[in-house]
């Protein structure tokens, strides 16, 4: 049987497939252009990495520069105020405190009107002098060293509406400021109207000596004539000294009216230091003095500076 050939069945349909190798090239076209579409995304997101991290670094430099002056200006305007203040006591600060903010940034201030810490080192500018030499006329300028530690500070519309949620104030009243105070304050009380009152203002204090190891304070009576030892203690926020001997030549008692006397204008020295919400909190005897630590919440800034007025003899005598 003779199979006869259909001329029209090799002819190019609808139907008929692509010739050999050509649907491979179509695919492989294809797949490039893809490629190309992809790579071309993968450029464009390329080049906008590094565009929003320049945005970001560049926010992040503007911030920081922004934070650096914040910083820069409220540190200024700290040590500015503090050497008013103590122009307007009358002595001036030899050197400028030191300023340090906490954590939290200042920027947010600007809105809040709260700052979470600050810590303020004040160095010492005491002076104790006497007038010609002569230790019953003793001239106390200036302040010793103070150490502020301040948290949750609200900033008022005025400087005197600033408070201190949080106050810590470590501080020390060397011998040398005690012995001046207790001689101004026996020079306001010379004499008396009886016998017993007369003799207990002949009894002075001519010197102190601090007793590290027994935490106690020596007290020199009328240049070596007789020696009373107290120890201070905080009570109710307060210090006070307990007697721990008084004797005469290292033989006889002192009278006890003439310790009492001691005892309370020290009391008296000590009280008249504080008002307001700041209180004392602990009191060591060191070989220079007294190391104190006083602590307070809710204390407004010019209680603050009265409190520090007083505490640490800063005013002028």
């Amino acid at each position: 049987m003779e199979w006869v050939s259909n001329p029209q069945y090799n002819e190019t349909s609808e139907y008929n497939f692509p010739s050999h190798g050509s649907g491979a090239h179509s695919a492989s076209s294809g797949a490039q252009d893809w490629g190309h579409v992809s790579t071309a995304q993968k450029k464009r997101r390329g080049k906008a990495l590094p565009l929003f991290l320049i945005i970001v670094l560049v926010l992040v430099v503007f911030l920081g520069c922004a934070e650096f002056g914040a910083r820069l200006y409220a540190k200024n305007q700290l040590i500015e105020g503090i050497r008013q203040s103590a122009s307007e006591s009358g002595y001036e600060l030899t050197q400028d405190p030191s300023v340090h903010f906490g954590a939290s940034p200042l920027l947010l201030a600007l809105l809040t009107k709260k700052v979470g810490s600050v810590d303020i080192d004040i160095p010492s500018s005491l002076s104790v002098s006497y007038d010609d030499g002569n230790v019953s006329l003793p001239h106390v300028k200036g302040a010793p060293e103070m150490d502020i530690e301040a948290r949750s500070i609200a900033l008022g519309e005025q400087q005197q509406d600033t408070s201190f949620g949080e106050l810590t104030l470590h501080t020390s009243i060397p011998s040398e400021l005690m012995l001046a105070e207790i001689v101004e304050e026996q020079q306001k009380h010379t004499g008396g109207n009886g016998v017993e009152d007369f003799l207990t203002s002949q009894i002075k204090v001519t010197g102190i000596t601090p007793n590290e190891g027994n935490q106690e304070l020596e007290f020199d009576i009328n240049n070596g004539l007789a020696k009373l030892h107290m120890q201070p203690v905080v009570n109710d926020g307060q210090i006070s000294f307990d007697v721990k001997s008084a004797q005469v030549l290292g033989i006889l008692n002192l009278p006890d009216s003439a310790v009492q006397g001691i005892q309370e204008m020290l009391n008296r020295q000590q009280a008249a230091r504080l008002n307001g919400n700041l209180r004392f909190e602990d009191v060591r005897v060191t070989d220079k003095g007294l190391d104190v630590r006083l602590h307070g919440t809710d204390v407004n800034v010019q209680e603050l500076s009265s409190d520090l007025n007083k505490t640490t003899g800063s005013v002028a005598s």
